[in-house]
This record gives C-alpha cells, sequence and structure tokens, in this order.
C-alpha cells in the first residue's frame, strides 16, 4: 500500500492530488496572513477601531478577497480566538496527562502560560479584551473552552489540597484557580517584550507567588 502511495505521487495519476495539496496549503497560508495581520491591528487599534478597508491595505488584498477566506470581520475575530484557546488547552491537557506530581504539573501549567502569552502578547489580548464584540452565541463557544481550560488548573490545584495537610474547601479551590488566571491573564496589559523581565524570571517568580499562597491557605 505504501509503494502504490509512493507510485502515485511520482505518476500522472498523482499531480491532481499534489495541486490539490499546493492550493491548500496556499490557501491557509493565506488565512494565517490575514490572521496574523489583523490581529496585531485589533491589538494595535482596537477591534471596533479597525475596518475591513484597514486589514485589506495591510494584508496588500482587496476587501473581496478577504471576503473569500472569511465571512465578515467578526469572523476574523471569532477565528483568532478559538485559535488561542485551542493551542493553550493543547499545551495544558499534555501537561495534566503527564507522569510527574500535581505541584510539578502546576509549576508547569503556570510556565506554558506565561510562555504561551508572552509569545503571542497581542494574540492573547485579542482573545481577552475583544470577544465583547462577539455575538452571545460566539462568546458562549468560546467562554465554553475557557471554562475547560480553567477546569484543567482547578483539576491539578483540587489534587494539590487533597493531599499534604490541604484543607481546601471545593468553592475555595474554584476561587483560587480563578486568581491563578485573573493573575496571569493581566500580562496582556503590562509586558514588554524588550523589558528587564525575561519570560522565564516571570513564570518563576509567579510559581513562587502562586505556592506561597498555597502554603499560607495550608496554615489556615
Amino acid at each position: 500500500m505504501v509503494l502504490q502511495e509512493e507510485i502515485a505521487e511520482f505518476s500522472g495519476s498523482g499531480s491532481k492530488g499534489r495541486s490539490k495539496n499546493i492550493r491548500n496549503r496556499k490557501y491557509e497560508r493565506q488565512r494565517e496572513k490575514i490572521l496574523s495581520k489583523a490581529g496585531r491591528l485589533f491589538w494595535k487599534k482596537g477591534y471596533l477601531g479597525t475596518s475591513t478597508d484597514d486589514i485589506a491595505r495591510v494584508t496588500s488584498l482587496n476587501k473581496s478577497t478577504i471576503f473569500y477566506y472569511f465571512n465578515n470581520k467578526v469572523s476574523i475575530l471569532y477565528t483568532l480566538a478559538i485559535k488561542s484557546m485551542i493551542d493553550l488547552l493543547k499545551r495544558a491537557q499534555h501537561i495534566v496527562e503527564s507522569k510527574t506530581t500535581p505541584e510539578n504539573k502546576l509549576k508547569k501549567l503556570i510556565t506554558s502560560h506565561i510562555h504561551w502569552q508572552t509569545s503571542n502578547i497581542g494574540l492573547a489580548g485579542v482573545g481577552q479584551l475583544e470577544i465583547r464584540n462577539l455575538s452571545p452565541k460566539l462568546r458562549r463557544e468560546l467562554v465554553a473552552m475557557r471554562d475547560q481550560y480553567e477546569s484543567l488548573f482547578r483539576n491539578v490545584i483540587e489534587e494539590i489540597a487533597s493531599s499534604d495537610g490541604y484543607k481546601l474547601k471545593k468553592e475555595e479551590v474554584n476561587l483560587f484557580s480563578l486568581f491563578i488566571l485573573g493573575f496571569l491573564n493581566s500580562m496582556v496589559q503590562w509586558y514588554d517584550p524588550n523589558g528587564p523581565q525575561s519570560p522565564e524570571k516571570i513564570a518563576s517568580q509567579a510559581s513562587g507567588f502562586v505556592f506561597y499562597g498555597l502554603e499560607t491557605l495550608k496554615k489556615e
């Protein structure tokens, strides 16, 4: 079967398949270009302050081409926000399923979140601050994914809280997980890529703050 597929790849019968793959790759590259440029504009000017003409100008495309790849400006915003959550969920799920201690999982979740945000500061900001411009239906879909992401943090904190002398109630675990994510997400407001704080240093200090808070709760 593999040999037949290899023969088809280099024969006339495989040329249509190769052409289709090339078209698909070009299509995806163009979509990614539009998303990247639009995301930067949304972060710089705000979603409402960015027009489709602005997006067309920075992508060197006309508006009709933009609408070939996306139905409207809202669909661009929705795709950006969803891409953020898919990426974060994938990274977090991998950590949660790894064979390590709950404490190490929490440190890795914090570090992963910070590294993703510092590498995608505009995309992260748009996903957090501009979803108010989505329709209620689309916003609910995104919030459901956020809840799923938050639950991964909460489940790991529950693992920690159920051992080693912690006496946290369920509502306290829920609140603590929300505190952590609120604390981490605030980075989009103040992080400076050219500033003195590296992502590694920020992640180390953030983990220190979180575990100090857990130890404080343990002693109460």
